[in-house]
């Protein structure tokens, strides 16, 4: 406060930025208080209101016709997505069945080959 005025206070000294550090972060440092003073007082007025003002403000209307359109669309992705999901883990289990079941076949097979080498061998 002044001497001369009483009630009225000085006007703050506004300091210039220090710069140490890169230069993007001083740049984003600077965005950011500049952001804070800007939002500041709108942010003031909000909190400076009482509840029954606050409350008698016009709110946001929902989508309601669009949404509800959405939410059906969501969820027939959702139930193609678990469906697809589950053919490919189907199909990822009858590939290793189907693998399993050449290797067992590759084997009797070879086992045959054995076998019939061996009765040719005896004759």
């Amino acid at each position: 406060m002044t001497d001369e005025e009483p009630g009225v206070e000085a006007p703050a000294q506004v300091a210039k930025p220090v710069r140490n550090g890169p230069k993007w972060a001083v740049d984003a440092k600077e965005r950011v208080q500049a952001a804070m003073r800007r939002h500041s007082q709108p942010l003031a007025d909000r909190g400076a209101k009482d509840a029954n003002e606050g409350d008698t403000e016009p709110k946001p209307e929902p989508a309601s016709a669009v949404s509800a359109d959405v939410q059906r669309i969501r969820a027939e992705l959702v139930d193609v997505g678990i469906a697809a999901r589950r053919t490919l883990e189907r199909l990822r289990w009858a590939r290793v069945l189907i693998a399993a079941a050449a290797q067992v076949v590759m084997a009797f097979i070879a086992w045959r080959i054995w076998v019939w080498r061996a009765r040719r061998r005896r004759q």
